[in-house]
């Protein structure tokens, strides 16, 4: 969103938010019940969630990942998984009593705090009832520790590509509706693009700029900018709408329409702000039209009286002091001051102020009395002048929702205006939706195919593969088009993933523990409308029982719209029982050999075909890292070996093999035990390489 003015902003920084976490029974064995809510004490933006979590809390952390929360509040009696992940994350705890969590206490505080006047009707505990019983006690308890702190304040907006991309769209309709609006927007004929940028280009933060005003907490400068920038837009979109009729889409022409009329009232703000008085912080004449305020009109008129009583005394003044002119002296403060020469004779009734070396400045009984009127007066008009404000802001405040609204819809038209920017530099395409579950986008052929195996060299762009994958069909769920040539796609519910490899010790879980709980958690939450994509899974155990532990984890995953990567031939092999409705795939690659060595220079050509792949290549990664020569051709030789074993053949025997390989070097008298294959002939090792 680079058209945002940051420089306009009425506030800088990102946000800070407190969270509250409450914990109830699970409705299965094992499972709790978690409720939050988050308030961000610079902004006022609130946001609260319900849901279920394991033991591990994955659900918890994800939620955690999101927000980045700077203090949790908790009670003493909260759980001790939960209280190790908020420790790991080295979040500010605050344990609070139990007391204060509970339910009934914190219903009476939330009904009051949406509440009229302070007065808690039955009504108030009936529009409550749509929240999760944690989800209230969690912001009962916020209420409680805003007010204890004493912390106000106004709202952060997040970004609204944010919203889109966290919470995409499963209604084909909407979904649609935002294509046919990108595609619009991308027509070379068209040149809404370029004039939608001309309205949007160089806006201050729009949405926090309201909710300061709101919260009464804006300055008369970021009032008048959040104002006069509102009035801009309206009467830019207004000329847009007026333009050209029949190049706007109903989707697009529809959103606009609602933006004018939304902002049809901006104008009597902004048309009424004296932008000198806004420039001076002067909230007494900030108004031109004070129409409204007859008390502070009067004052005025005061005030003037009193600056033209003054200006006529001076001309008595100058024949007292003897002088042709006169004008009055400010100084430290004092204004209206009557500066003479230190030996110049005055009248007895005047009274000295100040003094210098050379000068004496005095006031007049006269000049006196309509200064101190003048200084009262002058008073009284500040506190005028801060109702007038706190008026003119409550009356802007009694159209935020509509304000508000006007706002989302211009970021909207700014999201669909930088989606439709990036599409056309980079020639992406506008998917095709089916009611089916296939895809185009991961080479599924057909409604009968839903899972694919995929193998081959290591570097040969599998792992990449699946993330292009995965943000494709999120950037298709929100609407945008996507890079490819082509592209035909289902809706999903979800997009599960499992990739990379990582350990956690401080909460001692091993890497194989992480990746078997986020396993474990698509297990339980997938559909057969989900998008998994699972990334050699079990490779941190041995062999045997990582592909054991994958082979059954994709027999599971059969009916969900699966991308599996693997190296196991266990895996390959059940994709072929599996047919039609799984079939193996591969990255492709081209196999030379090399003349100075028994190794293959091997060439990635990126892209994935139908098939199994022979070998990984693994040796070839090695060769890259610039491995010791001997022992890549160690490595070599136990690849022969292994390879020429079946299937069947058990880790104790790869183990008795290399076992058995270094004894022979030590001698040759030794009788074997074991049967070695018949083309098994251990390369002679100089003694520098043992």
């Amino acid at each position: 969103m680079s058209h945002v003015n940051p420089l306009l902003c009425t506030e800088e920084g990102l946000a800070a938010y407190i969270l509250c976490i409450t914990e109830g029974q699970g409705s299965i064995l094992d499972t709790l019940t978690i409720g939050m809510a988050a308030f961000d004490p610079s902004t006022g933006e609130m946001i609260y969630d319900m849901f279920e979590d394991g033991a591990n809390r994955n659900e918890l952390e994800r939620r955690l990942e999101h927000l980045n929360p700077t203090e949790v509040i908790v009670a003493e009696n909260v759980s001790a998984n939960t209280l190790k992940l908020l420790q790991h994350r080295f979040i500010f705890i605050r344990r609070q009593p139990n007391e204060i969590f509970d339910f009934t206490s914190c219903l009476v505080k939330v009904a009051a705090f949406f509440s009229s006047e302070g007065t808690i009707s039955s009504a108030n505990f009936q529009n409550l009832g749509d929240f999760a019983p944690t989800t209230l006690c969690c912001i009962g308890v916020l209420l409680h520790y805003v007010k204890e702190c004493g912390l106000e304040s106004s709202l952060k907006a997040e970004g609204l590509l944010h919203h889109w991309i966290s919470q995409p769209l499963r209604n084909l309709v909407k979904v649609r509706q935002r294509q046919d609006m990108v595609e619009e927007l991308i027509g070379s004929e068209s040149g809404l693009m370029e004039e939608l940028l001309n309205v949007l280009e160089g806006l201050p933060d729009l949405e926090r700029g309201l909710t300061t005003i709101l919260n009464l907490k804006c300055k008369p400068l970021g009032f008048y900018v959040v104002v006069t920038s509102l009035g801009n837009v309206c009467s830019k979109l207004q000329s847009l709408l007026n333009s050209d009729t029949e190049r706007q889409s109903d989707h697009t022409r529809q959103l606009i329409m609602e933006t004018v009329q939304l902002l049809s009232n901006v104008g009597l703000f902004a048309n009424n702000l004296d932008k000198e008085a806004v420039r001076k912080e002067d909230k007494a004449n900030l108004l031109i039209d004070k129409s409204e305020f007859p008390t502070l009109v009067n004052r005025q008129m005061k005030v003037s009286s009193l600056f033209s009583q003054l200006e006529a005394l001076k001309p008595s003044i100058a024949i007292v002091i003897g002088s042709e002119r006169f004008e009055y002296t400010s100084v430290g403060g004092h204004d209206f001051l009557i500066e003479v020469k230190i030996t110049l004779p005055v009248p007895s009734t005047w009274r000295l102020v100040s003094q210098t070396k050379q000068f004496n400045r005095f006031r007049s009984p006269a000049v006196d009395a309509l200064v101190t009127e003048l200084i009262q007066l002058q008073e009284i008009l500040v506190c005028d002048g801060e109702e007038v404000w706190l008026h003119t802001l409550e009356h802007f405040n009694n159209f935020y929702f509509p304000h508000k609204r006007a706002v989302k819809n211009l970021a909207t038209l700014d999201v669909l205006q930088s989606l439709s920017e990036l599409s056309r530099q980079n020639e992406y395409c506008k998917l095709v939706y089916r009611a089916v579950l296939s895809s185009s986008l991961v080479g599924l052929q057909s409604s009968e195919q839903c899972c694919m195996t995929v193998s081959g060299p290591n570097m040969g762009g599998k792992s990449c593969y699946l993330r292009q994958v995965a943000l494709i069909v999120i950037m298709a769920h929100i609407g945008s088009f996507v890079p490819a040539k082509s592209a035909t796609i289902s809706l999903l519910d979800a997009v599960y993933v499992r990739m990379g490899a990582r350990d956690e010790l401080f909460t001692g879980r091993s890497t194989l523990l992480l990746e078997l709980e986020e396993a474990q958690v698509i297990l339980n939450c997938a559909t057969q409308h989900s998008l998994v994509l699972m990334d050699e899974l079990g490779r941190g155990t041995s062999s045997c029982d990582g592909a054991a532990i994958a082979t059954a984890t994709l027999h599971h995953l059969v009916k969900c719209l699966t991308l599996f990567v693997s190296h196991y031939p266990s895996v390959t092999q059940l994709t072929k029982l599996l047919f039609p409705s799984a079939r193996n795939y591969h990255v492709a690659f081209m196999v030379k050999p090399e003349d100075d060595d028994d190794g293959k220079a091997v060439t990635l050509l990126y892209s994935v075909v139908e098939g199994l792949a022979n070998e990984s290549f693994g040796l070839n990664v090695a060769r890259l890292a610039n491995i010791r020569t001997d022992v890549l051709s160690r490595a070599s030789h136990y690849t022969d070996i292994l390879q020429s074993q079946p299937e069947s053949t058990s880790i104790l025997s790869i183990i008795l093999i290399t076992c058995l390989y270094y004894l022979t070097l030590a001698s040759s008298t030794l009788m074997y035990a074991y049967t070695f294959p018949d083309n098994f002939i251990p390369n002679p090792v100089s003694p520098d390489d043992s």
